[in-house]
């Protein structure tokens, strides 16, 4: 229970701080690059606490089963968290909040296809109610309901986007992960995030003029530490 609490003031505080960002106009790009580089750190520091270094090297984690998708992931991780920022600042903190916990409703069918499980009149109900809620959260109008694309886009790819991290960080720790592995496993794919939005930047620098701001950074920082106990607990 303990766990489950925490998880949920963990999530709260990261839907906070991309609400911050609009109020402060942080640029979502840098501060995510930064956020990840944070989180990977933060990952190295508890596996040193678990573990230790002392059997840590570059060429046994490339040996490792599960090395190769942490570059899906990394990829996943940047465009979802965009996703989530964009979805925080267009519909709102609680509409980014209820699509992301609903998205619990793709491993919950992942599990029905792939592990067998049956699928009972709870379930059923369970992930129906899971899409409808995100529906009615995320249409809001005085006149009442009404079914609009760019209302409901950003929500249903958070749902979307966050059910298969879920689901995929879930079956590789099940499959391939150590349980003594998941904090450098988590490492890997925030370092993963973290290049492929330093390439990003990188990539942007050249067409446009790219300004470094300490409002930035601290949102990334902000953002980094949370981020990586979200995926801890």
């Amino acid at each position: 229970m303990s766990y489950l609490i925490a998880s949920i003031l963990i999530f709260t505080l990261i839907f906070v701080v991309f609400k911050l960002y609009e109020r402060f106009k942080v640029d979502i790009l840098q501060a995510i690059v930064v956020n990840y580089i944070v989180a990977f750190i933060t990952s190295m520091i508890a596996y040193k606490f678990q573990v230790g270094f002392k059997d840590l090297s570059v060429l046994k984690i490339v040996t490792m089963d599960w090395f190769y998708y942490t570059f899906g992931l990394g990829i996943l991780f940047i465009i979802v968290f965009i996703f989530i920022a964009k979805t925080t600042q267009v519909n709102g903190l609680s509409v980014a909040s209820v699509a992301t916990k609903m998205s619990v409703i793709i491993p919950i069918i992942f599990g029905l296809v792939y592990y067998k499980e049956s699928l009972g009149i709870v379930k059923f109900i369970g992930i129906l109610f899971a899409l409808l809620a995100v529906y009615f959260v995320s249409v809001k109008s005085k006149e009442g309901l009404k079914l609009s694309k760019r209302d409901l886009l950003l929500p249903l790819l958070v749902l979307l986007g966050s059910g298969i991290i879920d689901t995929t960080i879930k079956f590789l720790e099940e499959a391939y992960v150590a349980e003594n592995d998941i904090s450098i496993f988590s490492a890997t794919i925030f370092l993963s995030a973290a290049l492929l939005g330093l390439l990003i930047v990188i990539f942007k620098s050249f067409k446009t003029s790219i300004k470094i701001e300490s409002k930035n950074i601290i949102g990334g920082i902000a953002l980094g530490i949370p981020n990586y106990f979200s995926i801890s607990f």
